[in-house]
């Protein structure tokens, strides 16, 4: 891989107004990481980068039926495996996005599943993996879907944004949820980013009753109070990951503080469109290779159930 810079090295340059500018002009970092390439002699496994956050957004913004499937995840693959190529991302996970239309209830929230199910079918090489996403809502039909997500749809997880539903983290339907998504060995991804629905405290809650599950928690470094009081909860709760997230605002240093408390097995590299500067981050760190193997991309294959 290509010669990445980082916040760190920048800040030995630039200042002011020019670290702005600097940031800005080595948006585009690495080569591309293609099925061909990953194949490649000298391909080595710290190379790999397998993104463990990014959505399917709906192509309509005003709340319109999806469309035909097949030219809409043609149309979005297009787009979306460029901005992985320029990455340097050789592999993502795909989770359904949260603004969708919902006026006819469950039906909707499925027809989203149908979405990822039919984009990982056929672009398994470089989205091997689809997590879908239930409304709480929906009650018990929810909980059906979590079934059809797991056996038909060969899902591994799934996905909530509670700030964009008006219920909270620890709501009391997510206990029937979870213990349904347990059975159907999905993962849950939860969000902790968005005030009051989304607070990082009230993951802990689940996290406490629900001791044998993994949860993942994505936008954890998004404020300092966040990273501060999360570094708190995983010290106390063992089943919860995080993402890289946002540790773009922190830099170097947030990386190597959370390894160096947590371990590196805790934290998985995604930022749900926020990867470019994050890989630079994780690379630059002060790390063993093996440790950066493991959050660029180890840590989230293993989860998953993925080979090496």
């Amino acid at each position: 891989m290509g010669k990445e810079i980082s916040r760190r090295e920048m800040i030995g340059n630039v200042a002011g107004a020019g670290l702005v500018a600097a940031a800005a002009g080595v948006a585009a970092m690495s080569p591309e990481a293609s099925e061909a390439q990953m194949k490649a002699p000298g391909f080595a496994p710290q190379d790999m980068v397998f993104d463990i956050h990014a959505h399917f957004d709906p192509p309509s913004e005003n709340f319109a039926d999806f469309g035909n499937p097949e030219e809409v995840v043609a149309k979005d693959y297009t787009q979306r495996v460029k901005y992985l190529d320029r990455t340097g991302i050789s592999q993502s996970v795909l989770t359904s996005g949260f603004v969708y239309r919902r006026t006819e209830g469950i039906v909707n929230t499925r027809k989203m599943n149908d979405i990822i199910a039919l984009y990982i079918t056929k672009h398994a090489d470089r989205f091997p993996v689809g997590i879908g996403t239930v409304q709480l809502s929906d009650g018990e039909a929810s909980l059906r879907e979590l079934e059809r997500m797991s056996k038909e749809l060969k899902f591994k997880g799934v996905i909530w944004h509670h700030g964009f539903t008006g219920f909270n983290i620890d709501h009391p339907f997510m206990r029937p949820l979870l213990k349904q998504a347990k059975a159907m060995n999905l993962i849950p991804f939860i969000h902790c980013r968005q005030p009051e629905h989304e607070a990082v405290w009230r993951l802990e809650i689940l996290a406490e009753e629900f001791p044998d599950t993994t949860f993942v928690a994505f936008d954890t470094f998004t404020t300092g109070d966040d990273r501060d009081h999360m570094a708190q909860i995983l010290a106390r709760r063992k089943n919860i990951l995080v993402d890289t997230g946002a540790a773009v605002y922190n830099g170097e240093r947030t990386i190597e503080n959370f390894v160096k408390r947590f371990g590196a097995e805790r934290l998985l590299a995604g930022g749900d469109g926020g990867e470019t500067l994050n890989l630079r981050v994780v690379r630059n760190a002060n790390l063993s290779p093996e440790d950066k193997q493991k959050i660029l991309s180890g840590n989230a294959k293993k989860l998953l159930g993925l080979s090496s």
